[in-house]
């Protein structure tokens, strides 16, 4: 578990007006309403997460070899950020994504082209800028010791046929059947991460295998790489974990997404609260803190939805200050705290 383990960050800011502009441009030229889910503010809001995020890694993951951060090439980066960090490289779309898909604002085509960012480690991990580490982990959290990745899975199993109720479901089901038709016996692996949703956190990939996935369906997902914005045609970045699930490259993890039950204190001195991953949607958010400490997970992750507002995400900015307060050498060093 010596090798060097890289993460790599998608990011936009809706504030950054020049972006923006751009975004609300070709959002008109496809007909694309503002309010429309694909083009919904929380998809685009950055706030302080980024930077929130990077202390986290700093902290708890400290044997990360280079940070790659994936922007728009008309992307202002934040001003609070040390981009001359040795540590740290920036990426702009163009070096990575073919110009005929350019621009995007879909985090799918992004996420299918990561695995051409130059200099990138055989091992990565793939990073929202809402996604933390809560405690110190090992790069044996996320790969296993035959070197293939841990591929996460939460919620509650739902039938194997299972119907698209929403556009991020039929993402989801699409990259699904295409490794079924590949693989039409599936494992008990694939079988059981199929009627399961992937969990939304920080997840591990091999470079080499990402690349020969895409490779091995890029005929399918080649054709909705032009959609510029989120379409529930869009295949999910899932397909990779699907395929190393079916091919043995991988291996199949149910992590604790939610909290359900709280334990008594007996309980919690026999065996401490313990989870892997946790998920914080809109009820949760106001006693997050209290859950994070009680359960200490590797991983966590705030989201963003339509029904969370203003007041909630500076709640959220009060939150994340308190349990990362040191700045990380990726922050300006005149920059306050």
């Amino acid at each position: 578990m010596d090798r060097p383990v890289d993460i790599v960050y998608t990011w936009c800011d809706a504030a950054d007006e020049k972006w923006a502009a751009k975004k609300d441009a070709v959002a008109r030229s496809c007909g694309l309403p503002a309010d429309s889910k694909a083009n919904a503010a929380c998809r685009f809001a950055a706030g302080e997460d980024l930077k929130f995020s990077l202390r986290s890694a700093e902290e708890c993951a400290p044997w990360i070899r280079r940070v790659f951060l994936v922007v728009d090439d008309d992307a202002a980066l934040p001003a609070w950020l040390d981009s001359e960090n040795p540590k740290l490289r920036v990426v702009r779309h163009s070096e990575i994504i073919p110009a005929r898909y350019l621009p995007t604002f879909d985090s799918s085509c992004i996420e299918h082209h990561l695995a051409h960012i130059p200099g990138l480690s055989e091992r990565f991990l793939c990073a929202n800028d809402d996604t933390m580490f809560y405690r110190k982990v090992e790069p044996s959290f996320f790969y296993a010791p035959d070197g293939f990745p841990y591929c996460r899975y939460a919620g509650k199993p739902r039938p194997a046929d299972w119907k698209p109720a929403n556009p991020y479901e039929s993402r989801l089901r699409r990259a699904l059947d295409l490794v079924l038709a590949r693989h039409p016996h599936p494992c008990r692996q694939l079988r059981s991460a199929a009627v399961r949703y992937p969990h939304h956190n920080i997840d591990a990939y091999l470079k080499s295998d990402m690349l020969a996935t895409f490779d091995l369906y890029s005929s399918e997902i080649e054709k909705t790489l032009g959609c510029h914005f989120r379409s529930k045609d869009t295949v999910q970045r899932a397909v990779y974990y699907y395929e190393a699930l079916a091919s043995g490259r991988g291996h199949y993890r149910l992590a604790r997404r939610a909290v359900g039950v709280k334990r008594s204190w007996i309980r919690s001195l026999l065996r401490p609260a313990y989870a892997e991953s946790l998920q914080f949607v809109r009820k949760r958010w106001a006693t997050g803190l209290d859950e994070l400490r009680q359960w200490r997970p590797g991983l966590f992750c705030f989201n963003d939805t339509l029904e969370i507002t203003d007041e909630d995400r500076a709640g959220l900015v009060k939150v994340y200050g308190e349990l990362f307060p040191d700045k990380s050498s990726f922050e300006r060093r005149g920059d306050r705290r």
